[in-house]
């Protein structure tokens, strides 16, 4: 238990909890609450086709198909509104983006009342994701499923009305003795909720710093923290705390200039040059903060670890290497931090970075788009990260690109001061490469690597491109004066 002296209150105006607070990385938590199920094993279940599609239900699926490009589907509904969850699961072999429309007691569709969503259109099933904020009752649902002929299959429909937990554990600090986790009341009241298994409360909008010592019994020491209100889902946190002074048993492997160092126990690896430390990779593999417990059961002629649910290789190859995850449940791997004095940091289509430069930041994008840590996979461009410091340059990238990739600079995932990259999914095949080039040499090294990404397939025709653009100019960008010097 946490003696008492070692959690401070302190009360903040929310002007400046928002300013001090870092970049959170966690999901905020939420109390579920599904409203509706459509699993298609007795029909259609009120879905109906309105436009540009057919609607059939065969063997407990309901099958769209499309028949131009505008085509969608609805169902009458009467349901409280709030925030929203729609998730399905299906499979397409059509084009364009999704769409989720709805109508309430006092509104009809518009662009107002809908959220686009990306598709993958590769006739493979996959779980799809839409999150919207209804005012007023909602009556009814629509579903676009993309903007081309083809065909849409749905397995099942779930919608889910979210409650946003009142706390949050909005930051994390490292020091060289400690771990300041910061809890934070989004709510209008104060919030009793207990930690370590004693009462707290906090005061409206407040923070509670929660003060963690760290053991340093370990290279790589886990560090949680679990905040429980009644009534709601426990929040947890945890980061992971690399101890450069604790020693392990060691497996060697030669890297160009460098030396990789693998725990025997799998947790973790570190990247040296002639006793100077360049980057750690921990943790190698873990799951939601928990590390994998693994065994070391083959060194020649690459290192293999198995779990009980995952299993990991690591191999080197010049100044290259890799490792290949397998994993019965979603885990995050290999966590790339490096260290140095940050003068180049890449992630291909959403950061170039300079010299100090932070990632996710609202230098280039205020909105909240700045947040840019974990993206879509589809904005990626290519399945590059690198940072480049006084020490080396560290580039990973890797096979499948709809992995989830994670970036960050400064390392707001553990609170410390190094450079973040990592990878999330099931099956991971990363590559890492390290070396004294240029980011721009990092892009390079990925292209002769991987190739280039195919091109997306385009949207529309050109003839429809020119329509597009002339339909634009001579409707809402043509006023009674002319055109702006924008059009």
């Amino acid at each position: 238990m946490m003696p008492r002296a070692l959690i401070l209150l302190m009360i903040l105006a929310s002007t400046s909890v928002e300013a001090e607070l870092p970049i959170n990385p966690v999901p905020r938590a939420v109390r579920a609450e599904t409203l509706a199920t459509w699993t298609f094993d007795g029909g259609s279940q009120g879905w109906k086709a309105q436009h540009d599609c057919t609607l059939s239900t065969i063997e407990g699926e309901m099958r769209i198909r499309s028949l131009g490009d505008d085509p969608y589907l609805h169902c009458k509904v009467d349901l409280p509104g709030g925030q929203m969850v729609l998730r399905m699961r299906a499979k397409c072999n059509t084009a364009g983006n999704g769409g989720v429309f709805w109508e309430t007691d006092n509104s009809s569709w518009d662009e107002q009342r809908s959220n686009q969503f990306p598709l993958k259109h590769d006739g493979q099933w996959r779980e799809y994701e839409v999150r919207f904020s209804v005012s007023g009752r909602m009556t009814n649902l629509r579903i676009d499923p993309g903007a081309a002929a083809g065909e849409f299959k749905i397995d099942w429909i779930k919608l889910v009305h979210e409650d946003l937990h009142p706390l949050t554990i909005a930051g994390v600090t490292t020091t060289e003795d400690h771990v300041h986790f910061e809890v934070k009341n989004d709510a209008p009241a104060a919030v009793k909720f207990s930690v370590f298994g004693e009462p707290q409360e906090i005061d409206a909008r407040g923070v509670l710093i929660i003060d963690r010592p760290l053991r340093k019994d370990q290279p790589l020491e886990t560090v949680s923290l679990e905040v429980r209100v009644v009534g709601w889902p426990m929040i947890r946190r945890s980061i992971f705390v690399h101890h450069r002074r604790i020693e392990t048993n060691w497996i060697d492997r030669p890297l160009g200039d460098y030396v990789l160092r693998v725990a025997r126990d799998g947790s973790l690896a570190r990247i040296e040059r002639d006793s100077d430390l360049i980057a750690v990779i921990g943790p190698l593999a873990h799951e939601d903060g928990k590390l994998h417990r693994l065994k070391l059961v083959s060194q020649a002629p690459v290192l293999q670890f198995r779990g009980e649910s995952c299993s990991l290789t690591v191999s080197t190859a010049g100044d290259e290497f890799s490792v290949s995850i397998a994993s019965q449940r979603p885990c995050t791997g290999p966590v790339v931090r490096h260290l140095g004095s940050l003068e180049q940091g890449l992630f291909a289509g959403l950061e170039y970075l300079g010299k100090g430069e932070a990632s996710s930041s609202t230098l280039d994008v205020e909105t909240a788009e700045h947040l840019r840590f974990a993206p879509d996979p589809l904005n990626v461009t290519m399945p590059l990260m690198a940072f480049v410091t006084e020490k080396a340059t560290v580039a990973m990238t890797w096979n499948d690109t709809d992995l989830q990739p994670l970036f960050a600079t400064p390392n707001f995932f553990d609170g410390g001061a190094d450079h973040y990259m990592s990878l999330k999914g099931k099956k991971i095949d990363a590559t890492i490469r390290v070396d004294h080039g240029k980011a721009e040499e990092a892009i390079l090294w990925a292209v002769k690597k991987r190739g280039l990404p195919p091109l997306p397939t385009p949207p529309r025709s050109t003839a429809q491109q020119w329509e597009l653009c002339l339909r634009g100019l001579n409707g809402p960008l043509k006023t009674e004066a002319g055109w702006g010097h924008c059009a």
